[in-house]
This record gives C-alpha cells, sequence and structure tokens, in this order.
C-alpha cells in the first residue's frame, strides 16, 4: 500500500505541475507575442509550480526522499523559484510599452 500511494502523489503532482504548462502552451494567445514574452510568460508560470513545490518539500510530505535530499532539493527549487520570477520581471518589463 505505501508504493501505490506514493505513486498516487507523484502522479497527482506530476499533473497539478504539468496541465498549466501545457494549457499555456496551447494558449492561442501566444500566437502573435514577441519570443521574450512568452518565454517571460512560461517563466512565471514555472515559478507558479514551483512555489507549490517549496511547502512540500519543507513539510517533508513528499514520499521516497530521505531528509537530506528533501533539504537540498528544496534549495535548488528555491534558487531556480529566484531565477524564474527575475526572468519573468524582467522579461516582461522589456516588452511592456514605454510610457
Amino acid at each position: 500500500m505505501p508504493v501505490l500511494r506514493a505513486i498516487l502523489i507523484w502522479g497527482a503532482l506530476v499533473m497539478v505541475a504539468g496541465v498549466p504548462v501545457a494549457v499555456a502552451a496551447t494558449s492561442p494567445l501566444l500566437a502573435w507575442r514577441d519570443p521574450v514574452y512568452i518565454a517571460a510568460g512560461f517563466a512565471g508560470v514555472v515559478a507558479m509550480v514551483l512555489l507549490l513545490l517549496q511547502p512540500l518539500l519543507a513539510g517533508g510530505y513528499l514520499p521516497g526522499l530521505s531528509a537530506t535530499r528533501e533539504r537540498r532539493v528544496h534549495g535548488w527549487i528555491g534558487g531556480t523559484l529566484v531565477a524564474a520570477v527575475v526572468l519573468h520581471v524582467a522579461g516582461l518589463w522589456v516588452t511592456s510599452r514605454p510610457m
């Protein structure tokens, strides 16, 4: 039973993380956007997905990871989250209209 539970938890996490990225990738609103704008938008979507992972890792809710590995992954995802937010804000600032 614990193996099935772990598979279900990881499967649900992959779905929750993958569906927003897939929906954003298939948006018809991307047709006339610049590549910088698209990359910045995807960085925002990735940042939101990473925000979901942080408390799950900090609380130890993901099965199959040791405490040491959870702390290491938490740190790496935190750094990636900061980079994604910076890319998101910088990319949208570059593509915004001047006042």
